[in-house]
This record gives C-alpha cells, structure tokens and sequence, in this order.
C-alpha cells in the first residue's frame, strides 16, 4: 500500500479482498478464464494504453475476453 503497486492477478481472492479491506492498492484482475498465455498477452498488447489510462482514476479494472471494466 505505501508504495502504490498494482497487482495483477487471475485469483478471485484478491478481488474479493479488494471490496472487503481495500487492498491492494489497486487491482487488475484478469477474468478471461483459462486461455493461452499467447491469447492473453494480446489481450494485453491490444489494450495496454486503455488499462494503463484507467489505473490513474480507477481502483480495480478487470479485464475480460472482450472488455474493461473500470471501479473507481
């Protein structure tokens, strides 16, 4: 938390933990279920200037196949 790092993260633990103590300091959870590590690298190259623009507002932005959701 002192340092303001994000993490990232598939497990639904650290989203869950998000709403109940307000840590980490913020999250992008990634809720695309199991797909290839090659399909999911593109799903970041594809969106990395939208994820990296709505981590300066947003708390948790969770990334699914097709979207981005933002929770300020």
């Amino acid at each position: 938390m002192a340092e303001k790092r994000v993490v990232i993260s598939k497990d639904f633990d650290f989203y869950d933990r998000f709403f109940r103590k307000l840590e980490p300091y913020k999250l992008l959870y990634i809720s695309t279920g199991n797909i290839p590590n090659r399909q999911l690298l593109s799903i970041f190259r594809s969106n990395l200037p939208r994820i990296s623009q709505v981590l300066e507002t947003g708390f948790v932005v969770e990334i699914t196949r097709s979207s981005i959701i933002v929770i300020d």
